[in-house]
Parts: C-alpha cells; sequence; structure tokens
C-alpha cells in the first residue's frame, strides 16, 4: 500500500524521536521499548485484517452490571443548581461548550466558525434516518447489520451527534477508518482534542446527578423522562456510529478508560434514584462496557518511563469497568491487576511533596481525581482484612491535596503552571459563572465570532482553575475537617467518591505528621557563600508592587514544594509563588514551560502576575510554543533566549540546565538559573512597603517587563473572567 506524504513525515518524525529516545535512555529501557513497539505493531497488523473481516462488536453478553453508588445525600445551593439546568437543557438540545467552543450544537451537516481563520467543510456528511439506513454509508461493512440494529433502538425523534466532528473547525474524520491509522496534527486549526472531549460524555453524570437532587414535584416526572431519554438515546447513537477499534473516539485508551467510567456512574446514578432500562438497552449497554474493558487491557498506554496521566486513566478505566461487569475469571483478574497498578502508579506519579511528575498543576488535578476515585472505588469491593489502598499511597494523595491547597490563590483558582487541558475524570457539579453572550464574546477572542446564542441569553464559563472538588472529595475519603473547611459545602463530588468507597476511610496522617510536613527549613544567607552561586552587587532590574497596607508581612506563612519546584508565600494581603527547578527537567516535560523563575503575585485579592495559560496545541503550532515559551512568561530573560528548546515537538520540553533554590527565607525568595548563555539570578523580597523583584546578570538581554503586558501580549489580567484552560484566550 503506497503512503502518502503526510504519512510519510509522520513516520519519520516517529522514527527520529525514536531514535533520540533509545541514546539518551539505558540499554535495557531501550530494548523493552523496542520490543513493545514491535508486538503493537504486529499485533496492530492482525487485529486491523481482522477487524476488516469480522465484526469488532464483542460477544452478546448475559448478565448484568453490578451497583456501587446510592442515593445522593449533599444538596448544593439554589444558584448552582439552576446552573446546572441551563446546562442540562443544552446538553439535551446536544448543545456542547468544550475546549474554548462556545456553546454550540453538534450535529451532522452544523455550520463551525473556524479557529483563526481555518475552517473546513466537512466531507463525509451523513443524513440519518429512523431505520437506520445512512449507516450503510457511515460505518465499515463488517459491523453495518449490528450498528443498525442499536440504531433501530433509539427514541425518535432524535438528531444524531456527528461523534468525527471537530466542531470547532469544521473538520470531520471517518468512521470507516480504522482508529490507529488515524493522523492528527498536520492541518492548521484541525484539532482531534475536540470529538475525543466529546466522546468522554461527562454530561452524562451531571444530568443523572442533577435528576437525583431535582425536588420540584410538578416537574420532577417530565426531567427523568427527558433526562433519562437523553442517556439512552446519546449511548445508543455512540455504539452504533463508533464500533468498537473505528473511527477517531477509539484512538487512546485513556479516552475509552474516561468514557466507561463516567458511563456506568450515569448509569448507576439513574438506578439509584428509581430510573430502569429497558432490556434492549440494558444488553447493549452491557456489551459495549465488555468492548471498553478489552479494549483498554489490550491497548494499555504503558512506557517504563514516560508515563503519566493517560496510563492512570487506563488503569482507572479498566478497574471501574471491571467492577461493575459481572464476576468472572476475566474481571476478577482485571481488578486484581489495577488493585497494583493504580497502587504503584499514584507512587510513581506523586512525590512525596504533593507534586505530580507531569509539571503541571491542572494535569496535577486530573491525575489526583484519577487516583481518588480509583483508590474510593478500591475502599468499596475489598473485602480483605488489610485494607485495598496501602499507607504510602494514602500518604500521597493527602500531599497530592495539601499541594492543591498550598497553590490556591485568594480568588480560588490554582496558580496554573504548565499545560492546561481542563483535563477531568467526573465533571459532575462543574464551577461557572454567569454572563450574557455579549460579554463573553468582548471578554475572549476565541468567542469572537459566536453567534449560536442571543446576545442577551445567560452565558455559562466553567472555572476550570477552581479545583476545590478535589479537596472535597479528599476530605471525605480522608475524614478530614481542614479539607471539608477548604472546599466549601456542596459538592457533590464528595457524595459519589463516598458512595463508591461505601463510607470507608483512607488511612490518614497524624495532627504531628501534618504539623511536620508543613514546617520548612529556611535557608540563610550562608547559602550564598559560594563563588558561582554569590549575588552580584547590583542588579540590572528592580520591579516594586506597592502594598496598600504596610507591615503585613508579618502573618507570612510558607509552603516548599522543591520536587515539582514551587515556593509559595502567603499572607493576609500578599499571595506569591515562584517557580524554581523540580524534578521534571531531567525528563522530557511533555506539559512543562519555560517559566523558570517566573512570579505569581497578588496583592490584595487582585491578580498582579500570572501565568498566561495554554490555548491550544497541535491544532496551531506557533500558538502552542508562544505559549510555553519564556515571553509569555513573567521568568527574567536574556538576548531572546528560551529555557527550553521549542523545536523538539509540541510535547517536549529538554531543558539545558535545572533552576535552583538558593534561599528559602521567611521575607526573602533567591533563585538562580544557568540555562542561558550567562547565568541569571532573581531575588523576590518581601517588604514592609512593596513586593520587589530583583534580577541579576540580565544586563545584556533584551527583555519584557515584568508586570506589564509581556511582549506577546499573552497575558490579559483585567479580564472580567480569567478562564485560561485549553481553547480559552481572554481579550
Amino acid at each position: 500500500m503506497a503512503v502518502s506524504g503526510n504519512g510519510d513525515r509522520t513516520l519519520l518524525r516517529r522514527l527520529l524521536k525514536a531514535v533520540i529516545a533509545a541514546l539518551s535512555n539505558s540499554p535495557s529501557i531501550t530494548v523493552r521499548r523496542l520490543f513493545e513497539r514491535a508486538r503493537r505493531r504486529f499485533d496492530s497488523s492482525r487485529r486491523r485484517a481482522a477487524d476488516r473481516m469480522h465484526s469488532s462488536f464483542g460477544f452478546r453478553c448475559v448478565g448484568e452490571l453490578r451497583k456501587h453508588v446510592g442515593q445522593l445525600a449533599t444538596t448544593p445551593d439554589h444558584s448552582r443548581l439552576e446552573e446546572m439546568r441551563i446546562a442540562a437543557r443544552h446538553w439535551c438540545e446536544h448543545r456542547f461548550d468544550l475546549l474554548g467552543s462556545g456553546w454550540v450544537q453538534v450535529a451532522h451537516g452544523v455550520a463551525t466558525s473556524g479557529v483563526e481563520g481555518n475552517r473546513y467543510q466537512a466531507t463525509g456528511l451523513h443524513a440519518p434516518d429512523i431505520d437506520g439506513e445512512w449507516l450503510l454509508d457511515c460505518t465499515n461493512p463488517a459491523n453495518t447489520a449490528r450498528s443498525r440494529e442499536v440504531w433501530r433502538l433509539i427514541e425518535q425523534p432524535y438528531r444524531a451527534i456527528d461523534w468525527q466532528l471537530d466542531f470547532k473547525s469544521g473538520y470531520r474524520w471517518s468512521e470507516r477508518q480504522w482508529s490507529r491509522d488515524i493522523t492528527f496534527g498536520t492541518l492548521p486549526g484541525v484539532d482531534i482534542k475536540v470529538p475525543w472531549e466529546l466522546a468522554r460524555m461527562q454530561h452524562l453524570p451531571a444530568m443523572a446527578a442533577l435528576l437525583a437532587l431535582e425536588n420540584d414535584a410538578s416537574t420532577k416526572e417530565f426531567v427523568a423522562t427527558t433526562y433519562k431519554r437523553e442517556f439512552r438515546n446519546q449511548v445508543l447513537d455512540f455504539i452504533a456510529t463508533n464500533p468498537p477499534r473505528w473511527g477517531v473516539n477509539w484512538y487512546y485508551s485513556m479516552e475509552v478508560g474516561i468514557r466507561v467510567a463516567n458511563w456506568l456512574v450515569a448509569y448507576d446514578l439513574f438506578r439509584a434514584h428509581g430510573i430502569e432500562f429497558d432490556p434492549a438497552f440494558d444488553a447493549i449497554f452491557l456489551g459495549s462496557v465488555w468492548d471498553h474493558a478489552r479494549h483498554i487491557s489490550g491497548n494499555l498506554e504503558w512506557d517504563p518511563l514516560e508515563r503519566g496521566n493517560h496510563y492512570l486513566s487506563n488503569v482507572v478505566g479498566l478497574l471501574f469497568a471491571a467492577a461493575y461487569l459481572p464476576v468472572t475469571s476475566e474481571t476478577i483478574g482485571w481488578i486484581s491487576w489495577s488493585t497494583t497498578e493504580l497502587t504503584t502508579e499514584i507512587t510513581h506519579q506523586f512525590y512525596s511533596d504533593g507534586g505530580n511528575i507531569e509539571a503541571s498543576t491542572c494535569y496535577h488535578r486530573l491525575s489526583a481525581e484519577l487516583a481518588l476515585y480509583g483508590a474510593a472505588l478500591l475502599l468499596g469491593i475489598d473485602t480483605s482484612s488489610t485494607g485495598a489502598v496501602p499507607r504510602l499511597v494514602g500518604e500521597r494523595l493527602e500531599r497530592a491535596v495539601e499541594f492543591l491547597m498550598s497553590i490556591t490563590t485568594p480568588a480560588g483558582s490554582v496558580v496554573q503552571i504548565g499545560d492546561n487541558d481542563n483535563g477531568r475524570l467526573f465533571r459532575l457539579f462543574p464551577s461557572y459563572i454567569q454572563m450574557r453572550v455579549s460579554e463573553a464574546r468582548d471578554a475572549y477572542s476565541n468567542l469572537a465570532a459566536y453567534d449560536s446564542l442571543p446576545d442577551d441569553e445567560i452565558f455559562l464559563v466553567e472555572q476550570h482553575l477552581d479545583h476545590r472538588q478535589v479537596a472535597a472529595v479528599a476530605g471525605r475519603l480522608f475524614a478530614r475537617e481542614d479539607f471539608q473547611f477548604f472546599a466549601g459545602d456542596g459538592w457533590i463530588d464528595a457524595d459519589l467518591a463516598s458512595l463508591l468507597a461505601q463510607g470507608r476511610h483512607l488511612p490518614s496522617l497524624s495532627r504531628e505528621e501534618r504539623s511536620a510536613s508543613s514546617r520548612i527549613a529556611v535557608a540563610s544567607h550562608a547559602d550564598l557563600s559560594s563563588h558561582h552561586d554569590r549575588l552580584p552587587d547590583v542588579p540590572d532590574d528592580i520591579y516594586n508592587f506597592p502594598l496598600l497596607e504596610r507591615k503585613t508581612r508579618n502573618d507570612m506563612s510558607h509552603s516548599a514544594f522543591p520536587e515539582f519546584g514551587l515556593y509559595v508565600y502567603r499572607s493576609q494581603h500578599v499571595f506569591a509563588m515562584v517557580r524554581c527547578g523540580g524534578t521534571h527537567l531531567s525528563s522530557i516535560a511533555g506539559h512543562a514551560h519555560n517559566d523558570q523563575l517566573s512570579v505569581e503575585l497578588w496583592i490584595d485579592g487582585r491578580p498582579i502576575l500570572r501565568d498566561p495559560g495554554t490555548y491550544l496545541y497541535t491544532p496551531l503550532p506557533v500558538r502552542r510554543n508562544q505559549y510555553r515559551s519564556v515571553k509569555a512568561h513573567s521568568s527574567p530573560q536574556l538576548n531572546n533566549e528560551e529555557q527550553g528548546r521549542l523545536d523538539s515537538g509540541l510535547f517536549s520540553l529538554p531543558s539545558r540546565s535545572a533552576a535552583r533554590c538558593m534561599a528559602f527565607e521567611e521575607h526573602r525568595f533567591v533563585g538562580y538559573y544557568s540555562g542561558y548563555s550567562a547565568p541569571v539570578w532573581r531575588e523576590v523580597i518581601f517588604g514592609e512597603e512593596c513586593v520587589q523583584i530583583r534580577d541579576y546578570g540580565t544586563a545584556t538581554g533584551t527583555r519584557s517587563e515584568v508586570g506589564v503586558r509581556n511582549s506577546t501580549n499573552l497575558v490579559s489580567l483585567e479580564a472580567p473572567a480569567f478562564s485560561p484552560g485549553y481553547g480559552w484566550q481572554c481579550v
């Protein structure tokens, strides 16, 4: 078979990356990687041929899914319930707001607004009919009969969702392409993450939870009928048009694992609150859960070194599927394997200081959610007397939540370090703010052409940097009042975790251990004694940020996370974070940015210096690198140099040198960076009248001014709603 030009380039890039990785790793790791790639390639070739000849749907299953969730007890406040009702109305109309799209309807043949001028006319469009004849042109021939059988069970009228569509750019992948043959990242503006995010179907558990909390007797029956119908129809729609291993939504096992966990939790919540489904749907749903589980089991995203949230999603997704499926030797084996792997990965992926190996505070949230919900499910299904979760695992998870609390700003948003793709395991009741459509369009560049809703209609903006629900979940699992107090009331996420755990708790640190973890060693001036580390006599640049109240530093508290590379100062009027060092610098650091010695600063609840976010990954490589660049951060700069090479791949950021904390004192921080052509130092001083930043060694360089919009104009501090997750861009 001839390979296209794009295929040649993609193959060449992969080969080059493999060669570079092989040269940088030990022989044993290289051999393991090469063996694993060869095995996968052989298995793919065999499986591709089989799937073209025979249906990829699994066998028709008997039995029923087990139950793990009871009735929810927590009731959010009225305003949050009303926000979720608005969101649910959108979801029932197949309108979604994902990755900066705005609330847009997703169906076959819909018009799209494009991404920075890149707009595509989708090919392979379909006109769904009740009998499913359209699937003759939609699915591969071996699966058509089964797909039509599933489709005919959909309750009409129903408008099909286009699961293969990037509903931002308009580009569409084909359902008839074998998943592992799909390519992406080659066309400007096209983002494969858009259909992936939709196909996680994280809105379904939220709808089930909202039904459970609906207390208006006059509307409850209508709501129950509507939500049940939408859940059933959307799941059947997906199964019919996405046969296993075909189309865009089976490419990564991560997506498969998150989807099946959301399906199962939604299904369980519906049943727990009195909703029953027909036997035909139950049988098809059960069979698809089996298909999801076997796909994950056969396509694990494991690597001896570079494994992170993807593999953790595989483990947790398989654990959820196995825990819900009928008891067989296969599911028992999956549970045993998942238990071992989950405990191993938690200690591998979370440092002893609580930070995560992804070098990203938002991927920290995703991994923490995966680990906490996975641990909760293990507690719930464990029948041994020794406990399912080892003490070290519980300690790492507690530290992870303490880390999250420490990096939360006065506004309740976390400090944004590294990439943010809005990744979640569950989105039960997200944090929203409300504005009018016209206000949202004025606030966010990505909504400049948005016209799907009237100007005066309410527009919900999800606050992706509000991570309090993680603390709520951990507060319930560890029975820690400080976690619960930090999170606040009304989080049904905590209810779900407790139900999965059957009310059991994870082993918790003692008060003495918590106190010891909060104490830090305060460095002295003696740490600057070596000639190489000694600060120059005179700084090249000084930046003063006045305080409104004098003597506000007396209540200053400190938190150090040296393995992750964060140092935090907090007082009644000041919050500051310094990015410095981190263990990730010895790895490829795919989600890191060139942000060493950058500062996040808040004074009297107002952001003064802030990270601009991520925007997009593969659709616009130039923009991706702009947001990763040192120029997008408040780091000291020299001669337009970068801290890590931006030309080594969109998910690779090798650094020439690590930054190092030289002094972490009560009211002073000093950091050193040697990766430029000459060393630079940064000193942050917390005085009685101002916070002062002093940079040394930058006199010969070309710098952007700290505290002002920098040279790439990526930072906007005064936007009415700062939601810098994937796809969002402040005006």
